[in-house]
């Protein structure tokens, strides 16, 4: 914040392009120039909640410790390429949080990309993807402040649907999530 305050007082703004190669990738057509890729232009997203789902479906007993390496058909049709998962303690998620390990960078992540055809998944860091809403102003923009209400209205609206799915998710998912504690508590 103070890097910027100082780029205020000598008149200059910071950049809203990228330069090609800054990061992994890019598109080349934005307002101002080259921009990064929004996770939502990516051509597959795989998410743990969809992992989750399909682990509690299976089989198997599931519970937090647990790694896994998961088989994901992209779309694009290039083959499976494996995913490493863990499950760690939680006290929403009752068998356990499932995250995914970056193939390139090993944090964890509930989301890997793959932003063109081809690529190997990896975490938002690595592909150096952006979220739509951070090239949002919410500054002021007329006398009536029409900007920022229109981004804090959206952003509102998002959360209210985001908050919808998830109770739709577990929803759809208590009947198996029954089955899971059952198998989870017998004697192994």
């Amino acid at each position: 914040m103070e890097r910027q305050a100082v780029a205020r007082r000598g008149g200059h703004r910071p950049r809203r392009f990228i330069i090609p190669h800054e990061v992994p990738v890019w598109i080349a057509s934005g307002r101002w120039g080259p921009r990064r890729v929004h996770v939502g232009e990516c051509a597959a997203v795989l998410t743990a909640e969809r992992a989750y789902d399909e682990l509690l479906r299976q089989e198997s007993v599931i519970r937090p410790g647990c790694r896994f390496v998961l088989g994901w058909t992209l779309p694009d049709s290039t083959g499976i390429r494996d995913v490493v998962a863990e499950l760690l303690p939680n006290a929403v998620w009752r068998c356990g949080r499932l995250f995914f390990r970056c193939g390139r960078c090993s944090r964890r992540a509930t989301r890997l990309y793959v932003p063109t055809a081809g690529l190997e998944p990896r975490c938002r860091r690595c592909w150096g993807l952006s979220y739509q809403t951070q090239s949002w102003s919410y500054k002021e923009y007329g006398p009536l402040g029409w900007g920022r209400d229109i981004c804090h209205e959206s952003t509102a609206m998002r959360r209210k649907e985001r908050r919808q799915a998830a109770m739709e998710r577990y929803a759809a998912r208590h009947a198996v999530l029954a089955a899971v504690i059952g198998r989870t508590q017998s004697p192994i």
